[in-house]
């Protein structure tokens, strides 16, 4: 990583850092607040995405981990990266790489973190999963775009393969409109992932996660030790909520904003939620209307690295 020495007439640029060193000084940050004791009992990562925390807290900690999150799970880069990792290390200390043990795989429960998902009410199994799937694609069916003709998502229900046109070539990126709901398909397509596609799977069979169906998930979230989420963008307020409603301490690191999605997000003096500094500070003052104290911890990477969390105090006796 680059830095500027300070002198005059030099300019600091904003370097890139690669996630596989943000999750680990977020994981990194969990494990000596909590202890590993602590998350004896499993964490839940909350939009999760391809799995890299979870899969480290998995392997690096024996921690064990749900991941909740509409998208599909790909470990396959990762798992390859991790094992050549300590295959050198064995070979550097003179070990023997036949006493690896094989790499733990979180689970996956493939549904979006909503209320119904730690409450009693609303339905239950693998039909709610696939459900939330059409619910949270349906404006794919409908999108318009800037040209004279519409152009329709592949598939109908899916964003990632973009704006087709007559002949089912890919159209620039500014063809896809912005939707009503805020979403603009095609720069959100390496976040939403086509649940059709099967290259996205993992395409080794040790690597796919045990699926877990919502009536689990409920059960394993109400008895985690920690709920944690790392830029978990849109699912970011659902944590902190559940936090606050099963008592049980949580660890964000807030990311995308979405203001089109949550006009109500105002702060004390009325401003409306539009940056991620102002998303930190509308959590610190629900925090405090809720009677809980938030604390924020600054993380050591550059970017959005503003950490908030809680311990809720034990309950007296």
């Amino acid at each position: 990583m680059g830095s500027s020495d300070g002198g005059a007439g030099v300019s600091c640029r904003f370097t890139r850092v690669r996630r596989t060193r943000t999750h680990s000084s977020f994981r990194r940050f969990c494990i000596e607040l909590f202890g590993r004791d602590g998350l004896a009992d499993g964490v839940v990562d909350v939009a999760g995405g391809q799995g890299s925390l979870a899969f480290e807290l998995c392997n690096a900690d024996g921690v064990n981990t749900l991941v909740v999150d509409p998208r599909e799970m790909r470990l396959d880069k990762l798992a390859k990266h991790w094992d050549a990792s300590r295959r050198r290390r064995c070979r550097k200390e003179g070990l023997d790489e036949a006493a690896l043990t094989p790499l733990k795989v979180p689970d996956h429960c493939q549904a979006f973190f909503e209320p119904r998902l730690w409450t009693e009410e609303g339905p239950s199994g693998n039909e709610t999963t696939k459900r939330t799937w059409s619910e949270a694609y349906e404006p794919g069916r409908s999108v318009r775009s800037h040209h004279r003709r519409p152009s329709k998502v592949h598939g109908g229900s899916c964003w990632k393969c973009g704006p087709r046109g007559r002949g089912g070539e890919v159209q620039a990126p500014r063809a896809m409109d912005v939707h009503a709901n805020g979403f603009d398909g095609w720069l959100q397509h390496k976040a939403f992932q086509c649940p059709h596609d099967r290259s996205t799977r993992a395409s080794d069979p040790s690597l796919r996660p045990t699926s877990v169906d919502v009536s689990d998930a409920r059960t394993r979230i109400r008895r985690c030790n920690v709920l944690l989420g790392f830029h978990p963008d849109q699912a970011t307020d659902d944590i902190v909520r559940c936090a606050l409603d099963l008592h049980k301490p949580f660890c964000v690191v807030p990311c995308c904003v979405f203001p089109q999605h949550f006009p109500h997000r105002r702060l004390e003096d009325g401003t409306w939620v539009r940056t991620t500094e102002q998303h930190v500070t509308y959590l610190l003052q629900w925090g405090r209307r809720q009677g809980a104290c938030f604390h924020v911890h600054t993380l050591d990477f550059p970017g959005r690295n503003q950490l908030v969390y809680w311990i809720p105090p034990a309950p007296i006796t």
